[in-house]
């Protein structure tokens, strides 16, 4: 049986670990589809995935801290969570710059979009979520071996 998750195991370092992680996921990606050199705005996307980094840290940390709940619901909350980062990440790009200049996107097209950007935010925080937890667990049970010895 595993410990629960709200025992005292390093939330903060686990939520830096994922934090850092997300923050190197999201940068080599933009990195890998970017220009070489990348454009001098690419600096802002650097900085809107630190801000993303920040708020996936306090997160973490704050669910890591929560009472557990039963049956995944954690996982839910944060998958909720990120599917509403998504879709307000979505419509601030959409309200911002709409997409290549002359071309102007269809309602289905913007559906499509934010569906996109909702299931990517979804699916980030509950991989974010699933990683925290187990390394909060092996952290818990190595934790308890050293103090039964």
């Amino acid at each position: 049986m595993s410990p629960p998750l709200n025992c005292a195991a390093g939330e903060g370092r686990i939520a830096a670990i994922c934090a850092v992680g997300l923050f190197l996921l999201l940068t080599s990606v933009a990195l890998a589809g970017a220009d070489t050199p990348p454009p001098s705005a690419f600096l802002w996307l650097v900085a809107a995935f630190a801000t993303l980094s920040g708020v996936a840290y306090r997160r973490v940390k704050t669910y890591l801290r929560a009472r557990p709940l039963p049956g995944g619901r954690q996982a839910r909350a944060a998958a909720f969570e990120g599917c509403a980062v998504g879709l307000t990440l979505g419509l601030m790009w959409m309200l911002g710059s709409g997409g290549e200049p002359g071309v102007t996107p269809s309602i289905s097209d913007r559906v499509i979009f934010l569906a996109v950007m909702g299931g990517l935010g979804a699916s980030t925080a509950a991989v974010l979520w699933w990683i925290a937890a187990w390394m909060h667990r092996r952290l818990s049970h190595q934790a308890s071996a050293r103090r039964r010895r």
